[in-house]
């Protein structure tokens, strides 16, 4: 079993971390919107977070922005690396 962090709320992030769930990992959601990620989390059967939570403490961080807001500064690969202490 993996612990995943998901930082998204759209169909990538519901696709992904739906089968990442259903395979058995402990799967956690986060996104700008916490309404937005508690939603995606009931629905999956995972548990919404903040989008630090959702990087600090697990094996495998997925980052799922839509296209029109990866150039804000609380996504992107940048973002990730810098909370979890790899920048």
């Amino acid at each position: 079993m993996m612990r995943i962090g998901i930082l998204g709320t759209g169909a990538m992030a519901a696709a992904l971390g739906g089968r990442w769930a259903r395979a058995g990992h402990d799967v956690t959601v986060a996104g700008r919107s916490q309404d937005k990620a508690r939603m995606l989390a009931t629905r999956l059967g995972v548990r919404a977070t903040t989008v630090r939570e959702a990087v600090a403490e697990v094996d495998a961080a997925f980052n799922a922005p839509s296209p029109h807001t990866s150039h804000t500064p609380h996504t992107g690969v940048g973002c990730v690396k810098r909370m979890r202490g790899v920048w």
